[in-house]
C-alpha cells in the first residue's frame, strides 16, 4: 500500500467532504483523544464536544445578560422621561393660567423649583416694556452677562464655574451643577432673557446629557415671556 504524506488540511477537507465518515467509523470516536483546555489530561472527543458546548452556553448566557441589562436602562429612560413629561406639563398649565403679565417670570421660576425637586431656579429678562421697569426681574443682568447668554447656541449644563447670573439664586453656594438656557423673542431668536436652573447635585446637569426638555422649557418661557414686550 503506497503511503503518501496528509497534512492536516488534507485530513479536514476529506472529513469535510464526507459528513456520514463517523457514522460509518464510529468506534474511531471512543478512541480519539484530545487535550482539555482545562489541563494536560486527554479526554475523549464527546468531551471536548460538551466543555465547548459548555462555553459557547456561558457566552451565550453574557450576552443575554448584557441585553436585560440594555432592555432595563430602556425601561427606566422611559419611565424618566414619562415622570419629567408630566411634570412639564403641570408646569406649563401653572404659567398659563398666569394672567398678570408682571407675574410671569416668578410663575416660570416658582413652578419650577415646585415640580422639579430639589432645584434653584432664577431669571432675568431685558428689553421689557418701560412699564415693566421697576420690577425685579429686569433688574442685574449686566453687559457681560447678556453678551454670555446671546452666545449660548445651546443650553449650557455643567458645573458652577463662577458665573455671575448663579448670583440670582435664593443659595449660589448650593449650585454644583447648572443649567443655562437663552430666552429668545419671536422668529427672529433675539435673546431676551436668561434663565438659570441649579442643584446640589454636581452630575444632574452634565455636559453629555440630553438637552430635548431644556429646549422645550426654554422655548415655552419665551413664548410666555413675549407678553413682556408688548
Amino acid at each position: 500500500m503506497q503511503h503518501t504524506d496528509l497534512t492536516d488540511a488534507d485530513v479536514a477537507d476529506y472529513l469535510r467532504a464526507q459528513p456520514g465518515f463517523f457514522d460509518r467509523e464510529s468506534r474511531l470516536l471512543a478512541d480519539i483523544r484530545l487535550y482539555s483546555q482545562h489541563g494536560d489530561r486527554a479526554v475523549s472527543l464527546a468531551e471536548r464536544q460538551a466543555d465547548l458546548l459548555r462555553e459557547r452556553i456561558q457566552h451565550l448566557d453574557a450576552d443575554l445578560r448584557g441585553h436585560v441589562d440594555l432592555i432595563e436602562r430602556f425601561k427606566a429612560n422611559a419611565v424618566q422621561n414619562a415622570s419629567i413629561a408630566q411634570r412639564l406639563n403641570v408646569w406649563v398649565r401653572d404659567v398659563l393660567l398666569t394672567t398678570d403679565d408682571a407675574a410671569i417670570p416668578s410663575a416660570i421660576v416658582g413652578a419650577l423649583r415646585a415640580h422639579f425637586s430639589h432645584l434653584q431656579a432664577a431669571i432675568k429678562v431685558w428689553g421689557a416694556s418701560a412699564r415693566f421697569g421697576n420690577e425685579d426681574f429686569v433688574q442685574g443682568a449686566s453687559a457681560d452677562v447678556q453678551a454670555f447668554t446671546k452666545s449660548l447656541g445651546e443650553p449650557y449644563c455643567g458645573v458652577n464655574n463662577g458665573f455671575e447670573a448663579i448670583n440670582w439664586l435664593d443659595d449660589p453656594q448650593r449650585a454644583q451643577s447648572v443649567a443655562m438656557i437663552a430666552l429668545r423673542s419671536g422668529n427672529a431668536g433675539e435673546v431676551m432673557g436668561l434663565l438659570v436652573l441649579a442643584s446640589s447635585d454636581v452630575n444632574r446637569f452634565s455636559p453629555d446629557m440630553a438637552t430635548d426638555f431644556l429646549h422645550q422649557i426654554g422655548d415655552l418661557s419665551s413664548a410666555a415671556l413675549s407678553r413682556l414686550r408688548v
